[in-house]
């Protein structure tokens, strides 16, 4: 499973979402939706981006289990609301 597919569980888990709210809420097919949560393909830039703002996440905390851009962001003084 794709490091992508794992973090999505994990913030849909924490966040009580099944895949079929996910699909809602993003308007992203749920077949699609489960080609990521089954790590059989990647979400383009514009989906990781509406996934993570649905979720309300950092669009780059999707694509890797560390916290680097958050702490970076936080330690030079960026703004969060910083799109991308």
């Amino acid at each position: 499973m794709s490091d992508f597919a794992e973090i999505l569980r994990k913030k849909m888990f924490e966040k009580r979402l099944k895949a079929v709210d996910l699909a809602k809420g993003t308007n992203i097919a749920p077949s699609v939706i489960s080609r990521y949560l089954s790590g059989k393909n990647q979400p383009s830039t514009d989906n990781i981006m509406t996934i993570g703002n649905y979720l309300g996440v950092h669009p780059q905390s999707l694509l890797s289990s560390s916290d680097a851009p958050e702490s970076i962001q936080k330690s030079q003084g960026v703004s969060s609301s910083h799109p991308f």
